[in-house]
């Protein structure tokens, strides 16, 4: 039978989506802290660079090494496409990998292997339109070898204690799980202070609903003992002499009332990014589809469930705003838009979950149901679903960048060139205009004034899915740009500024 055309349509455009993504990595440059990365390994090797940042601004013990590792390498931040291509294709395996086993053990019929490809490019291009900041999500290293693999960490630690927790499993092969899942619970407490939270939740929340479903209740021992693990890890985090610096010893930095309208803030700009989006919507809509193809045993135990949406609701968002007082009133910081990114990430995880979890007894939903089993009907829906993606913010802002990243590309090319030049020629000085100048001569020369004029004007510079807040001729970049390009200075108007090493910079700098 024939498929209707918005059914087609909604299945190829979020591959086209991520497509797109894939393209735009082979106009990135590498940012700061990545050279940071770099001059740390020329200076005190891999595994001097790996001791200053434990010792002098972090607790990430394992997402620093990655990181360390990674950025070692000149020949991936010269080709820094690469680096990005493989954690875009590792977020998409895991994502797949957690469908794959949600399918085959939570549903009637497993989908075919493609409508799972695409539930997967659906969930992360939704994803990608709910969060603040897609350029550092994706496409900065530094926060791909920090938040982004401890995304996918988090991932394959969910598909683990599912696996784990099933009814039928057991036998010999359980001890094997228990030690894998040991192994992910100690990498996600030493990538970043988000996972870290959300990975001891999600512990102590298994453990608690294995205690309270069991018949007779008991102790489930084997979670218990993770989640004592991850306790113990968190402590170590904490003890780290890094974290211990950058947190000035985890003593109160502000009257406690700012403290609590900055958590209030920082919580209510995130819940503003997640919940006004329509893709929110829609992705929870779906979730209230789901009993109509869910196994009748797990329907059957989720309608006995007890629970309560709305106190579930509230300790998630409470989560949410406990974590950001936290980091404000122990560590003294308001969080940047990639931390953000991943609250965002986790909350929107949490609401899927919440109505997974409660659709059986929502009655309400059931013409949502009917919705999927009517052709035409379906075929409204999809329509629906294929609006909210085209006029999403990724889609427009992909569009955008698509257009304006070659002439970021070039524009950076040059400067690089330009320094090379300059240091072959003897000279250890370069001087540069601004980068909105510079964007503007070039693309004047190649496309004319009025061209030009009408791009700058109808477009964002630089693109807005380019992470690129410091150009090279920044107080806040140039010293580490300098640096890696091998040039003493970079002169912008009257200002010089040089290099790392003799610009009397602290050497200490955090990712």
């Amino acid at each position: 039978m024939k498929k209707p055309l918005v059914h087609i349509l909604l299945f190829v455009f979020p591959f086209l989506l991520l497509a797109g993504l894939g393209i735009l990595s082979f106009f990135q440059h590498p940012y700061g802290d990545d050279f940071a990365g770099h001059y740390f390994v020329e200076r005190f090797g891999i595994s001097g660079s790996i001791r200053q940042y434990l010792q002098h601004g972090t607790g990430r013990y394992f997402g620093i090494p990655v990181f360390i590792l990674i950025c070692s390498s000149r020949f991936l931040l010269d080709h820094y496409y690469l680096v990005l291509l493989g954690f875009m294709g590792l977020t998409y395996v895991n994502l797949y990998g957690l469908l794959c086993f949600l399918s085959g053990h939570y549903l009637t019929n497993r989908p075919a292997g493609a409508r799972l490809h695409w539930a997967t490019a659906f969930l992360l291009s939704g994803l990608l339109c709910i969060i603040p900041e897609v350029s550092s999500f994706f496409f900065w290293v530094t926060s791909d070898c920090i938040f982004l693999l401890s995304f996918n960490l988090f991932l394959w630690y969910l598909r683990s204690l599912l696996d784990f927790i099933e009814p039928a499993r057991g036998g010999r092969w359980q001890a094997v799980r228990m030690i894998h899942l040991a192994f992910c619970v100690c990498c996600l407490c030493g990538c970043d202070e988000v996972t870290l939270y959300y990975s001891f939740i999600c512990g102590v929340g298994f453990a608690g609903y294995q205690y309270l479903t069991a018949r007779p209740r008991r102790l489930p021992v084997a979670l218990l003992g993770l989640v004592l693990l991850q306790l113990v890890c968190i402590a170590g985090v904490f003890l780290l002499p890094g974290n211990q610096a950058r947190a000035q010893h985890f003593a109160a930095k502000q009257a406690l009332v700012f403290s609590l309208y900055s958590g209030g803030h920082q919580m209510a700009q995130v819940c503003y990014s997640v919940f006004s989006s329509p893709m929110t919507w829609v992705l929870l809509t779906l979730a209230a589809c789901a009993p109509a193809f869910m196994r009748p045993e797990l329907l059957e135990k989720l309608k006995t469930r007890r629970g309560a949406p709305a106190w579930e609701l509230a300790a998630l968002l409470g989560s949410v705003f406990f974590f950001y007082f936290f980091i404000r009133h122990f560590g003294g910081r308001f969080l940047p838009l990639y931390v953000s990114n991943m609250m965002a990430a986790y909350l929107l995880c949490g609401l899927v979950v919440i109505v997974l979890l409660n659709s059986p007894s929502m009655e309400y939903a059931l013409p949502l149901r009917q919705l999927l089993l009517r052709e035409w009907r379906g075929s409204l829906l999809a329509g629906a679903i294929l609006v909210v993606l085209v006029f999403s913010p990724l889609s427009a802002g992909l569009l955008q960048s698509l257009v304006t990243a070659p002439v970021h590309n070039e524009v950076l090319n040059r400067h690089i060139e330009e320094i090379r030049a300059a240091r072959q020629a003897g000279r250890g000085m370069v001087t540069f205009s601004g980068y909105q100048q510079d964007c503007l001569q070039l693309m004047e020369k190649k496309y004319g004034m009025k061209t030009a004029a009408f791009v700058r004007n109808a477009f964002h510079f630089p693109p807005r899915f380019i992470y690129f807040i410091d150009d090279s001729v920044s107080v806040h970049i140039d010293y580490k740009y300098a640096e890696y390009y091998g040039i003493d200075s970079i002169r912008t108007g009257q200002d010089i500024h040089t290099r790392w090493r003799n610009s009397g910079t602290p050497f200490w700098n955090q990712p």
